[in-house]
């Protein structure tokens, strides 16, 4: 049932977004995305159909033993783990030594990804406009504040997009753990 349900959910569409891809002379990419999906799913297979348990009850008799001096020097609290980039440095890692990823155009992907995400924003914008042009504008203060929410947006627009054009995103350095 989980094969079938792949190939008619996955595969095919695959399949047939990368012949409409073909058709319109780009490089089809959806075949290839499901393939790593696939691949990072049977890797991470064992760890997320496994029932877990861990006890933490040394941690906390460990944490009461420490005096003060101890306690700076081996600080093993997790509340002061940024958990952002521990995160990140996670996902990267398992993107590099477990599915083997050529990492080398991380950065490229990161200023992609920035772009896909303010075109995303702008199409937000222009759709919560059409809302409220079509429900909310049925007042004279109400056209005035639009006028204005436009153009700022059409600024913001531009601006944006020319921040875009000269690379002055800001792109967090690629660092990843060693592994010995």
């Amino acid at each position: 049932m989980k094969h079938f349900r792949t190939l008619f959910e996955q595969l095919i569409p695959a399949y047939v977004l990368d012949f409409f891809l073909k058709l319109t002379h780009k490089k089809p990419l959806f075949v290839r995305l499901q393939k790593k999906i696939k691949k990072a799913v049977e890797i991470l297979e064992y760890f997320t159909t496994k029932q877990w348990e861990f006890t933490n009850d040394n941690l906390f008799m460990l944490m009461k033993e420490l005096n003060d001096i101890d306690n700076k020097v081996f600080n093993f609290d997790i509340s002061d783990i940024n958990w952002k980039s521990y995160i990140e440095q996670y996902c990267l890692g398992t993107k590099v030594y477990l599915m083997k990823e050529d990492m080398t155009n991380i950065n490229a992907c990161r200023k992609r990804l920035a772009r896909m995400k303010l075109k995303r924003n702008l199409m937000l914008v222009g759709v919560f406009m059409v809302f409220f042009k079509f429900i909310l504008m049925r007042t004279a203060m109400f056209k005035g504040v639009n006028k204005f929410v436009y153009q700022l947006a059409l600024t913001f627009k531009d601006y944006a997009l020319k921040a875009i054009g000269s690379g002055s995103s800001v792109v967090t350095p690629n660092v990843l753990p060693v592994v010995s």
